[in-house]
């Protein structure tokens, strides 16, 4: 084989052999005729109904749960307007389920409260609109390292952690140059004072899924993998077109990828049964993994799980995350999926051909997250940060790293094969509060590894 035609292949010693382009037919159909995959809307269900016609196609088993949801959009553009001295139009994205504000808007002033954990783990600046008996009205947050993008919340409490929105305060997030304005007003001592406005609605009885296609075991049925990775992109219905990402790297590319393999896997067969789900609403705060982890749990079907291996972000970025689970007291069976990673990452010598993170604990990041919480052996891989990221920027385009899309599907290949080499494994009965564990910060403690272009980055996590 040349070198070109190993750069453009994908395979590891027992695994299926893939192209990129393969991944990026369904790319392009997923982030071009279906853009507005937001929770519950119809762009969302086409999605779903084009990953259950692919596995369908390839032989798989299909089945898709359909969850009640509570959806959100906004009715009118928002508006964040600084008044301090010449009145200044301030790009801004609404957090999803935030409230709205009055139809003219909340004015007071700007009042910085502190560093605060949003969504699964970013530490950014958080500010009051304070009105003018004191009381906090809403929120502003800085983004520190690019422009306003959507996030999942308000910024009440850690989003990650809980299940629905709990407060509607009026929220928005700005991005670093605007942040950069207001800290250097803070340092003079002026006071800042500041309009928002925006209207949103809140939409009960919306229907989010999750598309299963199973690959039956055929050594230890009764033995389930998972391969997760969502289908649903960021933005919401009324979200001016900077800010609603057709989510393209974020994640069609990781559906790209799950399709080709369950393709290769419902021909070749697997000694364990593979379940490829592929989730609605992650976005909104990880709804459709919730929910399926949940009914695993409470069907006892969880005894079955030994295993979660996630994409999410699979075609370009700046560092490759590595995040696996360890032997952790609530986790069973006592799978080591760090040391796995490190072996599998070492062998296709990822950190020597990009910057990366890790192997490195695990953290809220995406639908890995409720299956660890559960007791579940888990590992994600993707790229993050991207320029693109909750932007309307993450388009097809975006996804032109064919050595970097190549190398995060044969990890997961990797993954997969070495979980499959395991002999049979004992579950004990998971008790359904296993996940009593903490939102694992390792990370942001961890280091990029030293690429070969020897270029630095920084980051925290993705979200």
């Amino acid at each position: 084989m040349t070198t070109d035609e190993q750069k453009s292949t994908v395979h590891s010693a027992a695994g299926p052999r893939l192209k990129p382009e393969t991944f990026l037919k369904h790319v392009r159909v997923l982030s071009e005729d279906f853009p507005h995959r937001h929770a519950g809307e119809p762009d969302e269900r086409r999605a779903a109904d084009y990953i259950a016609k692919v596995l369908r196609e390839t032989g798989l088993k299909v089945e898709i749960q359909e969850v009640p949801i509570m959806g959100w959009e906004l009715t009118d553009e928002p508006m964040l307007e600084l008044i301090t001295s010449d009145r200044e139009v301030i790009e801004c994205a609404p957090y999803i389920f935030s409230g709205s504000t009055p139809i003219d808007g909340i004015e007071g002033q700007l009042v910085y409260i502190g560093p605060s954990v949003i969504a699964s783990g970013f530490e950014w600046e958080k500010f009051a609109i304070v009105d003018g008996d004191g009381q906090w009205r809403a929120f502003v947050v800085g983004r520190p390292d690019g422009p306003a993008i959507a996030q999942c919340g308000p910024p009440a409490g850690l989003a990650g952690a809980v299940d629905t929105p709990l407060y509607t305060w009026p929220s928005c997030t700005i991005g670093s140059e605007a942040l950069r304005r207001i800290e250097q007003l803070r340092k003079t001592g002026t006071p800042i004072r500041v309009r928002y406005r925006c209207q949103v609605r809140f939409k009960p009885g919306l229907t989010s899924t999750t598309v299963i296609g199973e690959v039956r075991g055929n050594r230890e049925p009764n033995e389930v993998i998972i391969l997760g990775s969502h289908h649903d992109a960021q933005g919401a219905v009324g979200f001016p077109a900077p800010i609603d990402s057709p989510g393209a790297n974020d994640n069609a590319s990781a559906v790209g990828i799950f399709l080709e393999m369950a393709r290769h896997y419902a021909k070749a067969g697997s000694s364990k049964t593979l379940w490829f789900c592929f989730f609605g609403g992650e976005e909104r705060n990880l709804m459709m993994s919730r929910d399926f982890a949940r009914r695993l749990v409470d069907t006892g079907e969880i005894n079955r799980v030994i295993a979660y291996v996630g994409i999410d972000q699979a075609a370009n970025g700046d560092i490759l995350r590595l995040l696996a689970s360890t032997i952790e007291p609530h986790i069973r069976p006592a799978i080591d999926m760090r040391e796995i990673l490190a072996t599998v990452a070492e062998r296709l010598e990822v950190s020597k051909r990009f910057e990366t993170i890790g192997p490195a604990q695990v953290h809220a990041a995406s639908d890995h997250w409720p299956f660890y919480f559960a007791g579940v052996p888990s590992f994600l891989t993707g790229w993050h940060p991207f320029p693109t990221y909750h932007r309307s920027g993450d388009s097809f385009d975006y996804c032109n790293e064919d050595e970097k899309y190549l190398a995060t599907a044969n990890l997961a290949i990797g993954m997969l094969e070495s979980l499959l080499t395991l002999g049979p494994q004992q579950i004990d009965r998971r008790s359904p509060t296993a996940g009593h564990v903490t939102n694992a910060t390792s990370l942001t403690q961890s280091q990029p590894s030293k690429a070969a272009s020897s270029r630095k980055a920084t980051i925290t996590e993705m979200r």
